[in-house]
């Protein structure tokens, strides 16, 4: 099921469903940033998929308890899963110029 984040360094727990399958995260507009943090497991990035879809193969692999920040701009959606099911992961959206 699609989340979306609401507003700049207000950090949004998502528990993931089935194993593979993309969750679509929309962020807000004027993102220049996002951290995300895969919680005891690890989990997978990409930026094209479908909600409830298999997750993309051109995606990224982040490992558990890792916090990544990466540049984003605010007018595209992300997509993660795992392969472990019920997987948590933090997202957190974030304007510099602020």
């Amino acid at each position: 099921m699609a989340a979306t984040l609401t507003g700049f360094v207000q950090p949004l727990a998502i528990t993931l469903g089935a194993a593979n399958v993309a969750t679509k995260v929309n962020i807000p507009s004027f993102t220049t940033a996002i951290w995300i943090q895969f919680l005891a497991a690890n989990g997978k990035i990409a930026y094209t998929g479908t909600d409830g879809g298999a997750v993309s193969a051109n995606n990224f692999l982040l490992q558990q308890d890792e916090l990544v920040q990466l540049q984003h701009r605010g007018d595209q959606p992300i997509y993660l899963a795992s392969a472990t099911p019920g997987t948590v992961v933090t997202v957190c959206a974030w304007d510099r110029s602020e």
